[in-house]
């Protein structure tokens, strides 16, 4: 495995101050800018004028079960969560609601992870659990139906799920395992080669999917070809990756982010040593972990 880590500072970071106390555990973009999800359902948003404010205080079912996971609509306009006892639903930035679909097909453990692909009303979507199972959707306007159950990986925890415009869908278990699915295919494993460690994140851009987790681990995988290229980037435990054309963010624990940019890694300095799970990528970007920790990032040149 090679180390690709440069002495260069990736950028600067500010904290962003959110009144909430929980912790986020997932985030997103959306049409209106940066939004994240958390512990007793929090979910909480950026406005266009740069304020943050909570969206939901309770979930989608108005229990308070922790969410673990969000994903957006391709135009950004519906936002999907999920999180504890099959907890699951979104949020309509066109109406401002909200909609309960927990529990689909009868699924009570904790979902962990969640795909959206295509635009409100016609999205589709795969939501991952902590038992492995995979649950499919079709979203028709509010309307949404569910498909058939399955377990690419077993029993074990599915981490991270992404869906890509080419209509294919990936989901990463605990183990490293990276599974790939499309509307023709049943699920066949892709990767990760030699996975010596838990991985706990996922994310696809630009023809390439990537993978992040403990011991400092982040590998690449290119879809046309195949291949998986390993990064050593230092210790740390990673819990979220944000990927787009050009840039890729890693966060994870004590604070640590990691930028990717001109085929090049480098450490960014947040002044926080609080663990983080997630991060956004876009005109704001956004890295957010324990205890209502958010920052953003401050400059448009990384």
């Amino acid at each position: 495995m090679w180390s690709f880590v440069s002495d260069e500072q990736a950028g600067n970071w500010r904290t962003v101050e959110i009144s909430v106390e929980e912790t986020f555990r997932s985030a997103t973009r959306t049409v209106n800018g940066p939004c994240a999800v958390g512990d007793d359902g929090v979910v909480v948003g950026r406005a266009k004028n740069g304020e943050w404010g909570v969206v939901v205080e309770d979930g989608p079912g108005a229990d308070n079960r922790a969410l673990h996971a969000v994903a957006a609509t391709d135009d950004g306009k519906r936002v999907w969560f999920c999180g504890a006892n099959g907890a699951l639903g979104y949020y309509d930035l066109e109406k401002g609601e909200r909609s309960n679909e927990s529990e689909p097909l009868g699924q009570t453990d904790r979902f962990r992870s969640i795909a959206v692909v295509g635009k409100r009303g016609s999205e589709k979507l795969i939501v991952g659990s902590n038992a492995g199972t995979v649950v499919s959707a079709v979203a028709d306007g509010e309307e949404v139906r569910f498909g058939a159950m399955a377990r690419p990986a077993g029993a074990t925890a599915i981490n991270g799920a992404v869906g890509t415009a080419d209509g294919v869908g990936y989901v990463l278990d605990e183990s490293g395992d990276v599974f790939r699915t499309t509307a023709e295919e049943g699920w066949r494993h892709v990767g990760v080669p030699e996975a010596e460690t838990t991985y706990h994140a996922l994310d696809a851009a630009n023809g390439r999917l990537y993978v992040a987790g403990g011991n400092g681990c982040v590998s690449a995988y290119d879809r046309e070809s195949g291949k998986w290229t390993p990064y050593d980037l230092d210790s740390t435990t990673f819990y979220g990756l944000a990927v787009d054309e050009d840039v890729a963010l890693a966060v994870g624990g004590s604070g640590s982010v990691y930028r990717w940019h001109d085929d090049d890694w480098a450490a960014a300095d947040t002044q926080t040593g609080k663990n983080l799970h997630d991060a956004v990528l876009g005109k704001h970007p956004i890295v957010v972990g324990v205890s209502g920790t958010a920052l953003e990032h401050t400059s448009n040149v990384w």
